[in-house]
């Protein structure tokens, strides 16, 4: 982390209320800007996007999702001091046209995509953490996650 600068924080803890103003200000940027989202969830300390672009494109857009959810999130807490975002962000390029390969499980014809596996992931990490089901989330998150 040094080489890169990157500063360590101590990690934000986000209440449900928090979580739905990020989530809100989140799917304005993507609306706004017309960006695909494929999947999306926030767990108190951390958020997962899949967003699908080309890799010339990611970084300015994870830089405009952070700087602008960062100064809603801030404006509406009354509070220019929150850090909300960390320095980094984990990417991954995966191939859209990529096909799942044949499976070896009775019962299921291919295997599934990385993407594929990608978006299961986000879709169950709130269970996965033991967090509240929050409808009002869901429905937020379902205006701007693309399936």
């Amino acid at each position: 982390m040094r080489k890169y600068k990157v500063r360590k924080n101590r990690a934000n803890f986000l209440s449900l209320g928090d979580e739905l103003i990020i989530t809100k200000c989140i799917s304005e940027v993507v609306k706004r800007f017309n960006l695909k989202c494929s999947a999306y969830n926030i767990c108190t300390d951390h958020v997962h996007i899949l967003l699908t672009c080309q890799p010339s494109e990611l970084s300015r857009q994870v830089k405009m999702i952070k700087s602008i959810s960062s100064k809603q999130f801030n404006r509406h807490k009354n509070d220019g001091r929150n850090r909300l975002w960390s320095q980094k962000f984990f990417y991954r390029c995966t191939d859209e046209v990529q096909l799942g390969r044949l499976s070896k499980t009775v019962g299921q014809v291919f295997e599934r995509t990385y993407a594929q596996n990608a978006i299961l992931y986000i879709q169950n990490n709130r269970n996965k953490h033991g967090l509240e089901r929050s409808e009002e989330l869901e429905k937020i998150i379902s205006e701007f996650v693309i399936s």
